[in-house]
């Protein structure tokens, strides 16, 4: 399991953070290698040896249940990358940008329409 997870890249936007296997708990550990001048970073599995006892909230962390031939054979805890956190606010915004640019244009539509209808029924009359 953590050989297929290792070659499988997180999805866009994300990091593994911790990994769930049957009874098991691994965290991700980064490892700093430098060839030729060239740093790269590693992140591999490692295994908790002595979790902690409790129940613990995984606030900030969306979960990703890894299901093969019928059977959970993990959960890994995600966190969200800066770039994944500002996607979908960038994508509210535009959404409620277009909500304000159609109400006011309805708004401006509606005061053209009413002006229209004053205007019809004044009559200017000389004194």
């Amino acid at each position: 399991m953590i050989k297929e997870l290792e070659a499988e890249e997180a999805p866009d936007g994300y990091q593994r953070e911790l990994l769930i296997i049957y009874n098991e708990l691994y965290t991700v550990s980064e490892q700093k290698i430098s060839v030729f001048g060239q740093e790269k970073i590693e992140r591999k599995f490692q295994k908790v040896r002595d979790p902690p006892e409790g129940t613990f909230m995984a606030e900030g962390f969306i979960p990703r249940v890894i299901v093969k031939d019928g059977r959970v054979l993990g959960i890994e805890l995600l966190k969200g990358t800066p770039d994944a956190i500002l996607s979908p606010i960038k994508t509210e915004m535009k959404e409620r940008l277009g909500d304000l640019i159609t109400f006011f244009k309805s708004e401006v539509e509606d005061e053209d329409i009413s002006t229209k209808k004053a205007s019809k029924k004044r009559k200017l009359v000389a004194k």
